[in-house]
């Protein structure tokens, strides 16, 4: 059960615990409850705040949680930059004009060699 679950994750010493189902068909949000770990986060499959205390962060982008609206979330939101977290399977995409913002990052960028 829930409890089992919870004193397994937290024997190994899981550090850091997501949440892939926020509050959607089969998830077990009773084991963050009980916290095993030390840091959990929200990511992907649920993209509202839980408004629960026992997730302390949340995996987010811009356009679905912008960040003016931050302080309506319960969780510290973690940007990802260059992504979209898709949260409607029945929805067809939306066109859309790339912006600087919107381009892939090389590995240039970050200083590194392209072939390593």
């Amino acid at each position: 059960g829930h409890p089992d679950a919870a004193v397994t994750i937290n024997d190994r010493r899981v550090h850091v615990l997501f949440n892939i189902m926020g509050y959607t068909q089969g998830e077990r949000n009773e084991i963050f409850a009980l916290r095993p770990a030390p840091v959990q986060v929200l990511y992907k499959g649920f993209v509202g705040t839980l408004g629960a205390d026992y997730i302390s962060h949340m995996v987010a982008d811009t356009r679905v949680s912008p960040p003016e609206f931050a302080a309506h979330y319960t969780e510290r939101l973690l940007y990802m930059p260059h992504t979209y977290v898709v949260n409607d399977y029945r929805q067809q995409a939306v066109d859309h004009t790339l912006q600087d913002e919107d381009l892939p990052v090389t590995r240039e960028h970050y200083g590194l060699p392209p072939d390593a």
